[in-house]
This record gives structure tokens, sequence and C-alpha cells, in this order.
């Protein structure tokens, strides 16, 4: 068997906002790491350092393939996919996982570790004639959240709820959920602002709430300057705001400023009132608990993260209540 070795470059890459390559190999970042200084936290250089919907994307007609990495952390959870279908799930070794392909030429995706940290290195190929990157003309998709968003506690990498809302779209995703961490940093705004994007989605709450990061004077003006980087821009295309899903152990908990998170809730509700009606028609708002809400108490075990049902419950329910029609005013 023929084995070829491919080294890993950003050009094979999807879902980062940066990468920076030294003799260790290639570092994935969904963050600028130049810009964490306006940010000074080190739970959120963590949580940027994280592969939430980064995956390689290539094709070819090898046989099989393993990718060569450094782990960094315990989630070694890999999935290939093609086509939106996930073929093969694989634990890795700390340095390599690998995955026997159908033959044929296909266009692959290895969707990394949400929670782990990777330093990619090379792709092995069994049997390949040809391999390339290809074009990808899918509508770029950028969302913003929380843990939840980040997903750590999916089943696998692409059972994260926006890998199935992008597979099931078609969609090209960056990822933007970072644990702990969203709090609608000016900074963050930026990358999404300076990003390609066709469609935005911002889920806002719950990080804030827990951590009583903003009040009620400082979360009102912040959600609307987000909004509104994001909108100058990016002019004409789909913003949606999406409410903080149900929180079982904190929805009657008032946080250190006494605010609840329905008022949270509230509080995203009049920022999309007002610049709706200051004309952005193409500024969108969802409700968090009809995706998943009081009806699937039992999806939270700690009373705040779903656990990997609760994930797909999400994934499913995104896509069709917030997704579907966001795709449908780009075409309108």
């Amino acid at each position: 068997m023929a084995q070829t070795l491919v080294p890993i470059s950003a050009a094979l890459l999807q879902g980062t906002v940066h990468c920076n390559e030294d003799k260790s190999g290639l570092h994935p970042w969904r963050f600028p790491p130049e810009r964490l200084v306006l940010i000074n936290n080190d739970g959120f250089s963590k949580a940027a350092r994280a592969g939430a919907g980064v995956r390689l994307r290539f094709h070819t007609d090898a046989s099989a393939l393993t990718l060569h990495y450094e782990g960094h952390g315990e989630d070694q959870r890999f999935d290939l996919v093609a086509a939106g279908e996930i073929l093969q799930k694989a634990k890795g070794s700390q340095s390599e996982v690998a995955f026997s392909l159908e033959g044929g030429e296909m266009t692959y995706e290895i969707w990394l570790p949400p929670k782990g940290d990777v330093t990619l290195k090379t792709l092995e190929l069994t049997d390949a004639n040809t391999f390339s990157i290809p074009s990808d003309p899918r509508p770029r998709w950028i969302t913003y959240g929380s843990s939840i968003t980040q997903s750590a506690g999916a089943t696998s990498p692409a059972l994260t709820w926006p890998a199935i809302v992008a597979r099931e779209n078609n969609l090209h995703l960056t990822c933007l959920g970072f644990s702990g961490q969203c709090h609608l940093d000016p900074a963050v705004a930026e990358v999404i602002a300076t990003t390609p994007a066709d469609v935005v989605t911002l889920k806002i709450g719950i990080n804030i709430n827990n951590q009583g990061s903003l009040n009620l004077r400082t979360f009102r003006p912040a959600m609307a300057h987000l909004v509104e980087r994001v909108r100058r821009s990016h002019p004409s295309i789909p913003i949606g705001l999406v409410t903080s899903i149900h929180a079982p152990g904190r929805e009657k908990q008032p946080n250190q400023h006494d605010i609840l998170l329905e008022d949270y809730r509230n509080e995203v509700r009049a920022v999309h009132g007002i610049l709706q009606g200051w004309g952005d028609a193409q500024l969108h708002l969802f409700e968090g608990p009809d995706l998943l809400g009081p009806d699937h108490t039992d999806h939270f075990p700690d009373g705040l993260h779903p656990n990997g049902l609760g994930y797909q419950l999400l994934g499913d329910a995104f896509s069709k209540t917030v997704m579907k029609p966001l795709l449908q005013s780009i075409k309108a």
C-alpha cells in the first residue's frame, strides 16, 4: 500500500478564525490570539483553542487516512463526515486517529474535538491517486454563544448542535461558542463583523446571567453595540437573535444583581424591537425555550447544559425554527 503524507495547512481547515504554525505543527484558533489581550481571561483563551466546529475538508480517492496530531487534554473524539452524513466516529490516541474510506473520489471532513485542543501535523493517505482542497460554495454561517454553543458535552464533534444545523442545511460553519465566556466582548463583535458571513446567529444571556457580568444598565447597550457593529459590516444578511434556552436550575434564581434569566431575555427582545423598528428588517428574534424548554427538563443533567440527546434535539429544533426562515430570507 502506498502512503502519502500531506502537511496540514490553514487552507485545509474550516471553522477557524486564525491559524499559527511552529515546529510542533499547526494550531487552530477560533479567535485571533494576538487580540486575547483585549479580553485578558485565561478561560476565554482556553475556549478559543478548542476545536468546536473546526474541521479539515479535502477531496481524495484514498482507501484510508490517518490524521497525525498532538492532543492536549482528554477529549480525543473525531468524526469523519461526507455529504453532511457522519460516516465514522473515532477516538484518537493523543497522537493519531485513523479512518477507513469507502473508496472512490469524495469530499471528506474530519471534525475536531469540541473541547480538546489539538496541534495538527500531517494527513497520511493510503493508496491515494487524487488529493485536493475543493472550493466551497455553501453559505457561511457564524454563530456566537456560550458553552451550550461550544457543546463540549455532545456525543461527538459532528453532533454538537451547530454542527447538526450546518450539516442539515449545507452550511459553512464558524462556531464562536466559548464556554463560560459569552459576555458581549467588543473584541468578539469585531471578529464577527470582519469575518465573511451570509447569516449570523447570536444566542445570548446565560453566561451574563450566571456570572453577573452585565446588569440591566449595561446589557442593553452592549447587546445593541454587538448587533449594530455586525450590521455595519454585513448590511444585508439575516441576523438571528436567540434568547437563552430553558435552564431548569437557573430560571427562578436571581443573580447578584437581583436579575432573572427572563429579564435578560426581555432585554434581547427589547434590542430586537428597537433596531427592527429603526428599519432593520433582516434582524430576527427567536425564543430559546421554544427550542429546548421546560418539556425537556430530563435532558439537563446539571440543570444548565443539555446532555448528548439534548444537543441533538436542540440542533434539530434550531434547524427548523431558526435556520430555515433565516435562509429563506436570503433567497427572498
